[in-house]
């Protein structure tokens, strides 16, 4: 069974985005390790919240060109598990404060 309840505690971390150069493990990746001070200290990204929940499953990161985690690396990794969400499906976005 996958982990989910460590999300609630990233709550209120800020998104960090990456602009360009290395992906080294740290904000806002977290490729190799994280800690929750780390995430709310330095912030974190989309694909940095993907590799914390990896590490949270004990599931390995993929890499792909030597770039660990990402969503082209999940895509090539995971593609043949995924299901797509229908055009036609709303999702309502809930902001905690």
């Amino acid at each position: 069974m996958l982990k989910f309840d460590f999300i609630e505690g990233l709550i209120g971390a800020n998104y960090k985005w990456w602009t360009h150069g290395s992906w080294e493990d740290g904000s806002p990746f977290f490729t190799k390790s994280y800690s929750i001070e780390d995430i709310f200290q330095k912030g974190i990204n989309c694909a940095g919240l993907v590799n914390v929940f990896l590490h949270e499953n004990q599931k390995q990161i993929p890499i792909i060109a030597n770039y660990p985690g990402g969503t082209f690396a999940y895509y090539k990794v995971y593609k043949n598990i995924l299901s797509l969400f229908h055009n036609d499906l709303k999702i309502k976005l809930c902001y905690y404060q």
